[in-house]
């Protein structure tokens, strides 16, 4: 999901690996200001790639009933971090029977809007909360005003230093946040926590 300013290293499936270091962070963050993880008995990790959130998920959330789930329409190109349950499914066509306590990813960052929306719809309504790593233009674009009074943002964690999705290193030209939502659909984003995370 790295900014398309780095057109020689552009994947035109829009896909870049999540550096792990940068999810335990957000995981950490998790765990200090809200009191989610040990209420999460089931994840998924949408657009799962080599499934990183997944990974780092199972050293943190101990009260999972059943491994962290991964889907992705094509995931050939990563391998597993490690071992969990990976389907290969498009994510916005899917429809589990099951709803989730917690969903996860680093999505495609030109369809995120359309994966937070089917996120929120897969969310287990009473407890559910969702993690997105994504660019910080995600909260300032106008068109996005109808996706913000409709999905409840609780909290935005700005990232230092930027990261990058490159394998070569480096970093982005775009700044990056996790974004963390909950199945609310009354009164959405109507107070919003800004905070930082550093890596």
């Amino acid at each position: 999901m790295s900014s398309k300013n780095f057109r020689s290293e552009s994947d035109p499936l829009d896909r870049y690996p999540t550096p792990v270091k940068l999810v335990r962070a957000g995981f950490d963050m998790l765990c200090t200001v809200t009191d989610i993880v040990p209420s999460v008995g089931y994840m998924l990790e949408p657009g799962c790639g080599p499934g990183t959130f997944c990974h780092v998920a199972k050293n943190y959330c101990h009260g999972l009933k059943a491994p962290p789930m991964g889907v992705d329409l094509d995931f050939e190109w990563a391998p597993p971090l490690s071992k969990f349950t990976r389907l290969k499914k498009d994510f916005l066509t899917w429809k589990p029977k099951r709803r989730w306590d917690f969903l996860a990813t680093n999505p495609p960052f030109s369809i995120a809007e359309e994966f937070i929306r089917h996120s929120r719809d897969l969310l287990n309504p009473v407890r559910g909360h969702m993690l997105y790593l994504c660019r910080i233009g995600l909260a300032g674009s106008l068109k996005r005003i109808p996706l913000w009074n409709e999905v409840n943002l609780l909290e935005v964690w700005m990232i230092r230093p930027r990261p990058s999705f490159m394998l070569t290193g480096g970093s982005d030209s775009s700044e990056y946040a996790f974004f963390l939502m909950d199945a609310q659909r009354e009164n959405c984003s109507q107070d919003v926590r800004f905070r930082w995370v550093d890596w």
